[in-house]
């Protein structure tokens, strides 16, 4: 799995596996009425050759004529299932597939197809099932299928069960085993970003700070480290926000990448692609802003819907950079929204969230007060620990002179958060937002109060927010209790 942190496209080491595991057997003619039975052998003929030299759209045409001689003919069926697989048309197979009583044949290709197209629960129902009753071959392209789902809905639990039931299985396919430990480092990223840290991602950190130093790793492979090793490892440190040393191995990925043999320029510049993006969002945190903008704008996105929106929520980000200006958030709007298939279906689950916030932010800016109302509801029940979108709405109902009798003051602003922080003692981010706008209003007794309540909260779940408190009293005046709570 490839990643990316703050939205940045994410492909999977495993993508192709399910496409791959596609069976390819051999059948007996069925019996047929007398007249069709000559035209279905000499299709059949076809629908070999032709499958036997990948040519999918011939296969594909040679199918649809077998169903219409027999509708239910197996052989045709699986055919067609698989051309349309090859050919990228997961919709059109999924559609396919629901026309006909399956029960769990051909699970794989359609859980695969469903996972495709983003119905994700629907794929995982699929998979489950025919774990049942598969035989051992059939059952490790379930699993790499279960985790590919699981990864992309963010049960990364589950992905990383199962992955761990394939690791300490046999290997039955060629690099099976490089796949698994590229994504199970995939993994461990995203855990990391969701606050979900465990024993695998402390050993992932370690494992990438040895490589940002140039120490020799092994890595399980002969060969040394891979682009996709590099490029992974360092966005385990991205994310850990150890950013100097993550863009240094995202260099080093990069010219891994550069130095592939056996690829076309088209391979090589698609396998720098998510590198790039990565890099230019390092160089913005870093504060390096012409070199993000230069790297992003240099890329090509022609068929690539998922990267597109991500490179333009980043250029959006970076602002002013010309034809991204957030002075005009309509157009801004029109922007970040252009591809929303792409979007659902390619991204992960942080990265939805996150684009979404910031759809959400824009829509706020345009007026659409409505619509991001109902937006942040939406936005809760799919992210429900993500508090801080409640931010968006706040401020304008707060200014609204219908709503606050014409009081455009601070002081409003910060009772009405401050008032709402009580009904969620648990929000940090609206906690925050409520010390900030009273520090404004110089209301230092509120402020100390609130944060007295933040940090009862768990100091390991919220490192950061120790840090805050202690700047916070440091500039009050209690330098003390500044230093007592930043080394508690």
């Amino acid at each position: 799995m490839r990643l990316e942190k703050n939205g940045k496209s994410q492909q999977t080491a495993t993508d192709c596996r399910a496409r791959r595991t596609a069976r390819r057997s051999g059948y007996e003619c069925t019996m047929a009425p007398k007249k069709s039975k000559a035209s279905l052998t000499e299709l059949l003929e076809q629908l070999t050759v032709h499958s036997g030299k990948e040519e999918h759209e011939h296969v594909l045409d040679v199918a649809n004529k077998m169903l219409r001689l027999e509708a239910g003919d197996e052989r045709a069926v699986e055919h067609k299932l698989i051309a349309l697989i090859k050919l990228e048309r997961y919709a059109e197979a999924v559609e396919f597939a629901k026309g006909h009583e399956l029960g769990t044949s051909l699970a794989l290709e359609r859980a695969y197809c469903l996972y495709q197209v983003g119905e994700l629960a629907g794929a995982e129902a699929l998979v489950a099932e025919a774990l049942a009753g598969a035989d051992a071959r059939t059952r490790r392209g379930l699993l790499h299928l279960r985790a590919q789902v699981a990864y992309k809905a963010g049960e990364f639990a589950t992905a990383a069960a199962a992955y761990g039931e394939l690791g300490a299985g046999a290997i039955a396919v060629e690099h099976e085993d490089y796949d698994i430990s590229v994504n199970e480092v995939a993994i461990a990223v995203q855990r990391a970003l969701w606050g979900e840290a465990d024993e695998a991602g402390a050993g992932a950190l370690a494992v990438a700070r040895k490589l940002a130093r140039g120490e020799a790793v092994n890595l399980g492979d002969s060969h040394g480290v891979s682009h996709e090793q590099a490029y992974n490892y360092a966005c385990v440190l991205v994310a850990a926000e150890e950013y100097a040393d993550g863009l240094a191995l995202l260099k080093r990925a990069k010219a891994l990448a550069q130095q592939l043999d056996g690829y076309t320029d088209d391979e090589i510049e698609a396998e720098t692609l998510p590198i790039n993006m990565q890099a230019a969002y390092v160089h913005g945190v870093l504060g390096h802003r012409d070199e993000a903008v230069a790297i992003l704008n240099a890329l090509d996105l022609a068929e690539d819907g998922a990267a597109r929106v991500v490179v333009t929520n980043n250029l959006l980000a970076l602002s002013g950079v010309p034809g991204y200006d957030l002075r005009n958030p309509h157009v801004a709007l029109r922007l970040l929204t252009a591809v929303p298939a792409a979007r659902e279906r390619a991204l992960t689950k942080f990265q939805r969230k996150e684009l979404a916030r910031n759809q959400l932010t824009l829509e706020h800016l345009c007026g659409k007060e409505n619509s991001v109302k109902k937006g942040i509801k939406r936005h809760l029940q799919a992210y429900p620990a993500d508090k801080s979108v409640e931010l968006i709405s706040i401020r304008p109902g707060v200014l609204d002179p219908y709503a606050t009798g014409g009081k455009h003051t601070t002081k409003n602003l910060a009772y009405r958060v401050a008032k709402k922080y009580e009904r969620e003692p648990t929000n940090v981010a609206l906690g925050l937002a409520a010390v900030q706008l009273m520090m404004k209003d110089n209301n230092t007794t509120g402020a100390n109060k609130v944060l007295d309540e933040l940090l009862k909260l768990s100091p390991a779940q919220y490192p950061a927010l120790r840090a805050v408190a202690g700047r916070v009293y440091q500039a009050q005046g209690h330098t003390v209790k500044a230093v007592r709570t930043m080394w508690r």
